[in-house]
């Protein structure tokens, strides 16, 4: 069964066209040290995990932002209010001239971005202000606080949002590391049809495959059920 799931989540994420999938299939042939799996993290097991980032940036997600740049004055001039009630601080454009996100224009999506999270509780909104925060555009970048967008969105269904909790938890990143919830995260985003989640919930399945595949056979050594030469990693 989990060979089949594992099956389903690489064929989904290769159809997406994910090519971080193609390290997965050559991880599949590679022996894994023993000494890996004496009580270390997903991340320390392998290389896997290495291709995935958090989703902070692309074409969708600009255009987004720059949606929220044109709100209503209103509620950039309240939103700048709840944002520094919850602590987010603004780039102030004297601190770097030439730098673009410490423009007005990223600081009033900021704002907008925080009145819909705090008065709509609009899901995209946190999700964008999250992106914001761990990017430090037009706020200073706070990973903590991203995180907690991140999950606020997450909670909402919203996919992205997901995944971004679920790579935070699994690396550590802004949040204490939890990787039961981190593989509850991905798997909820990856059956939402995000790519990079569906990879994720591959490679830990087939981390698991692995993980028992040894356990057994040093059981079987342990009872000298079969030499040790013959044992295979």
């Amino acid at each position: 069964k989990l060979v089949y799931i594992f099956s389903q989540y690489s064929q989904l994420a290769r159809m997406s066209g994910f090519s971080g999938i193609k390290s997965l299939y050559r991880s599949m042939g590679t022996k894994v040290p023993p000494q890996n799996l004496r009580g270390h993290g997903l991340q320390e097991q392998t290389g896997m995990f290495s291709c995935l980032h958090p989703i902070v940036r692309g074409e969708s997600i600009d255009s987004a932002i720059q949606e929220a740049q044109n709100s209503s004055p209103q509620y950039r001039a309240r939103g700048t209010e709840l944002a520094e009630s919850e602590g987010i601080r603004f780039i102030p454009n004297k601190t770097s001239p030439h730098n673009i996100t410490s423009t007005p224009c990223f600081q009033a999506a900021a704002a907008a971005l925080s009145y819909q999270s705090a008065v709509d509780n609009c899901q995209s909104a946190q999700f964008l202000l999250g992106v914001m925060l761990w990017k430090g555009i037009g706020v200073y970048r706070d990973l903590p606080r991203a995180v907690g967008f991140f999950e606020r969105a997450a909670l909402q269904g919203h996919a992205r949002g997901q995944y971004n909790l679920g790579w935070a938890l699994l690396n550590g990143r802004g949040a204490p590391r939890d990787e039961a919830q981190a593989a509850a995260w991905l798997e909820r985003a990856a059956k939402s049809g995000v790519m990079q989640a569906q990879y994720a919930m591959g490679a830990c399945l087939l981390l698991f495959l692995q993980s028992m595949t040894i356990t057994y056979y040093k059981m079987l050594i342990q009872y000298n059920t079969i030499p040790y030469n013959t044992m295979q990693y």
